[in-house]
């Protein structure tokens, strides 16, 4: 009885060996692919990182529709790179094998990293992997970000890069270039004038404003302040100066502006703003 007790115990504790040994496999295996995936997206090589996936891949990611494909993933990628996200660090919480051969779970937790090394995103993710061929692949990923708080320098670098863009657009005359900068519903409200809605009528008003001298704006923002604590809207106010071609003041006002994120870039939402030249007396025709 003894022996067959001692002949079982040696059955679990090889058995046990066995599993602990391929989950340490398992585990070895999706962390060198995860190191893989690092190297290459820190290097912002698109094709070598869409080589880690299979070819009916599954991409999931927050706030967008499934993207099935090579072809989509890759410009999930291209665009994260054109938006600065150029870092990510994946940190493997869990690896475990599922019900079907060759295929196995990974849950994660990662942080993206902008160029200047602020945190862009935090967020988790559970990815399943295949093996295809002998070899590991990433299969299906689905991710819960969490886009981290900016900080108030931040946002304010953001700004000051648009408000010089804009003094540019300015300078070049360029209405178009200028209706650009704001969103496509957006409303402009000047002095004077009802209510502009839309982009095309906010180019035509700006070329009236080229047309009678303007040549030049220059802009100071005294307070640059997220609305409702989001990072997708803010508001701007400040002052502005304008000037003819010749450098001379043609006039100075405030304005105060309402901005908002479109596809990660700050548009203008509503524009308002007025001179602060006295408005002439009222003339009243002679009795």
């Amino acid at each position: 009885m003894a022996v067959k007790k001692a002949a079982a115990s040696a059955v679990l504790l090889l058995l046990s060996l066995v599993v602990t040994g391929a989950h340490a496999d398992h585990t070895s295996v999706v962390e060198k692919l995860n190191d893989r995936f690092m190297d290459t997206y820190n290097r912002q090589d698109v094709e070598a990182v869409s080589q880690l996936f299979t070819e009916d891949r599954i991409i999931m990611r927050t706030g967008m529709d499934a993207v099935h494909g090579r072809e989509g993933s890759e410009a999930i990628l291209r665009n994260m790179f054109q938006m600065g996200v150029v870092k990510m660090v994946i940190t493997c919480d869990e690896v475990g094998p599922s019900d079907v051969t060759d295929t196995l779970y990974e849950r994660t937790h990662y942080t993206f990293f902008d160029r200047k090394g602020n945190i862009v995103e935090t967020g988790k993710s559970l990815t399943i992997l295949k093996k295809v061929a002998g070899e590991w692949f990433y299969h299906i990923l689905i991710t819960t970000s969490h886009p981290a708080k900016k900080s108030h320098d931040v946002i304010k670098e953001e700004i000051d890069a648009f408000r010089k863009q804009y003094m540019e657009e300015w300078e070049e005359q360029d209405a178009e270039g200028l209706a650009s900068l704001y969103t496509c519903d957006a409303k402009f409200m000047p002095s004077g004038m009802d209510v502009v809605h839309g982009k095309e009528a906010i180019a035509g008003v700006l070329k009236n404003m080229f047309n009678m001298g303007m040549a030049r704006i220059h802009l100071d923002d005294e307070e640059i302040t997220p609305i409702e604590t989001t990072e997708e809207s803010l508001y701007l106010r400040g002052y502005y100066t304008l000037f003819s071609a010749e450098g001379d003041v043609i006039d100075h006002g405030k304005h105060l502006v309402v901005m908002k994120k479109v596809d990660g870039q700050w548009k203008v939402y509503v524009a308002s703003f007025n001179s602060n030249t006295p408005l002439p007396p009222e003339s009243h025709d002679e009795l």
